[in-house]
């Protein structure tokens, strides 16, 4: 007997607006590159499912094979006949800005809110309460 239940998703990643062509995990498994027929590339945290990076790596052409040589470097084969090899990390990590000291609690900290960049590129900020 065989189980006809469609399998549902644990999550839907979002980034590229074409089909995806290629996945690959990095050797821990913490980072996922996927990329697109558009030659479009993102790395995503497995930890937070949000793009870390993201680039175009071969305009208007797909990505056949993307592969971590190791942690820190990420290789993408294209039907360009271009090789690349690209940093993993982000050449900018975030840029923070203090939007407002809150007053202190009973236990005398102070707080403050915090904005930075949100990981997807949509030119929103995400804000933190420390």
């Amino acid at each position: 007997m065989t189980d006809t239940a469609a399998a549902v998703p644990a999550c839907t990643l979002r980034r590229h607006h074409v089909a995806v062509s290629a996945v690959e995990f990095n050797p821990d498994a913490t980072l996922m590159a996927s990329a697109d027929q558009n030659g479009h590339v993102a790395i995503w945290s497995t930890a937070t499912f949000r793009p870390v990076r993201a680039w175009n790596a071969h305009p208007m052409y797909q990505i056949l094979r993307v592969s971590f040589l190791n942690d820190t470097t990420l290789l993408t084969f294209g039907r360009g006949d271009a090789v690349n090899a690209v940093a993993t990390a982000p050449l900018l990590i975030a840029q923070m800005q203090i939007l407002s000291g809150v007053s202190s609690d009973t236990s005398g900290e102070s707080h403050f809110l915090v904005a930075l960049p949100s990981a997807d590129e949509s030119g929103k900020f995400d804000v933190f309460l420390l």
